[in-house]
């Protein structure tokens, strides 16, 4: 799919709703299709704990320390829902937030991002149904085990 620059919300929602055979509207995979709204395009589809060396390899760190101080947050939680409940408090993740509402991602588009002196344009990204991974596929559950408990072979047993 091109690249297509959006200036205004009207602009926004005529690419998005109408069927003029534009590229960014599909008649028959819109019933589907993904949308990921980042107030920052420089990051591409890429999960914030990919985004610094040190996210990435301290991100098992980071999940032990939220079920550390938020133990009653991850009770009776599979690790699959632990990984998403620490994104949604800031804890850099693998895991990359999508939504089947082209408004809800605009609105993500238009945060500024967490470093305040970056001056960069939002971005909203469509995606295509396939390869997009559901909370109870089997693969995140095994990403989310392996995070939580053996990266960098250290095995962290249940508390």
């Amino acid at each position: 799919m091109a690249d297509i620059e959006i200036t205004s919300l009207p602009e926004y929602l005529e690419k998005v709703f109408s069927n003029k055979g534009e590229e960014f509207h599909h008649e028959v995979a819109d019933l589907k299709t993904m949308y990921r709204g980042q107030g920052n395009i420089e990051w591409g589809l890429l999960p914030a704990v990919f985004r610094t060396r040190d996210d990435f390899l301290n991100e098992h760190f980071y999940i032990r320390e939220y079920e550390r101080l938020l133990p009653k947050e991850c009770t009776r939680k599979d690790s699959i829902e632990i990984l998403i409940d620490a994104q949604h408090y800031g804890i850099p993740t693998r895991l990359l937030d999508v939504t089947s509402n082209p408004l809800v991602a605009l609105y993500f588009a238009c945060l500024e991002p967490e470093a305040k002196d970056v001056d960069t344009d939002g971005v909203v990204f469509q995606f295509a149904p396939a390869g997009v991974f559901m909370q109870y596929d089997l693969s995140c559950s095994v990403y989310a085990e392996y995070v939580r408990r053996y990266k960098d072979g250290i095995h962290f047993p249940d508390a």
